[in-house]
């Protein structure tokens, strides 16, 4: 997804004022939903882990600079 859009433009759509589980999307909502789902996972999955692997590395971040 970072490789596609920028950090603030995937949030800030993916947050956008759309409903995550219709079936039918606009042009618009249907790209940013591509690029959080997957065959196999949809957005919550996805969504999901993007949060876990984000919180993992901010708490290695610390620890790598904390002054015990």
């Amino acid at each position: 997804v970072l490789g596609v859009f920028g950090f603030f433009f995937q949030l800030t759509g993916l947050f956008s004022n759309f409903t995550w589980t219709k079936n039918e999307f606009t042009i618009e909502e249907a790209e940013m939903m591509n690029h959080w789902r997957t065959e196999n996972t949809n957005v919550f999955i996805c969504l999901s882990a993007y949060i876990v692997y984000n919180v993992m590395l901010k708490k290695m971040e610390d620890n790598k600079f904390y002054d015990g």
